[in-house]
């Protein structure tokens, strides 16, 4: 088949274009990443939430083992001003807690005030919390007894809890995350081992499936976090001997 010389031009173009005629590209270094300290939080501890709105990060809750203080605050980071604000408390205390950022729900960040959701089916902490499209999912964690596999998802809109499709396994303090209409809950703890198993839950099927060959490392307790909007919430977390069940806003 002949081709015409338009066409002809045209592939000799793509060709210069991807090929190695043109000579071969070079990637435009990037700076060295480095860590930068900022200014500290206002108090020693543990087990505390962090979400951001892109502006400014929030943190609460958390244990401070040096006072055995288990705290309620919640804290706003500016970058631009390098320091942190003290906003209103939530209604108890906790720690190992999660919180997600979403538009208009269950802490008001415009007007400082906090409000209370429905509570948890069971009391929980070390789970797995994420948000898509208007529902809270919590899956995992441990009851106080052990761990656990269920999952719950949280209507904001209703104000209501579902029961799902349960994990694979029991585990808590897992890495967690939603993408593409598709939770994933990565490595974490099963009581007893710590796991590099990687499970996705497909929200439109409500079924799980297993992700290539696992974490590349075994592992518990990983940094996770989602956003969308301009609101926080923390659902349960633990503190001193128990463990909440409460929507803990945040």
């Amino acid at each position: 088949m002949r081709l015409s010389r338009h066409i002809r031009e045209t592939i000799d173009q793509v060709f210069r274009l991807v090929g190695t005629a043109q000579g071969t590209l070079s990637p435009t270094p990037c700076a060295t990443p480095s860590w930068v300290v900022r200014a500290p939080l206002p108090y020693f501890a543990r087990g505390i939430f962090v979400v951001s709105d892109g502006t400014f990060v929030y943190a609460g809750g958390g244990f401070d083992g040096l006072t055995n203080q288990v705290h309620n605050d919640l804290l706003r980071f500016d970058f631009a001003a390098n320091s942190w604000t003290a906003l209103a408390p939530s209604p108890d205390q906790h720690f190992l807690s999660q919180a997600v950022i979403f538009d208009g729900k269950i802490y008001d960040i415009a007007g400082d005030a906090w409000t209370t959701g429905a509570p948890l089916p069971e009391a929980l902490s070390d789970m797995a919390t994420t948000v898509w499209n208007w529902i809270i999912y919590v899956t995992g964690g441990f009851d106080g007894v052990g761990k656990v596999n269920t999952l719950y998802a949280f209507n904001i809109a209703t104000n209501s809890w579902t029961t799902l499709a349960p994990l694979p396994q029991a585990l808590a303090l897992p890495g967690f995350g939603a993408i593409d209409g598709k939770l994933y809950i990565a490595s974490g703890n099963n009581g007893g081992n710590e796991l590099d198993t990687l499970y996705i839950y497909d929200i439109a099927s409500n079924t799980w499936s297993t992700g290539g060959t696992g974490a590349p490392t075994s592992d518990r307790g990983q940094a996770a976090r989602s956003s969308a909007g301009n609101y926080t919430c923390s659902p349960a977390g633990s503190y001193t001997a128990h463990r909440h069940a409460n929507l803990q806003p945040c």
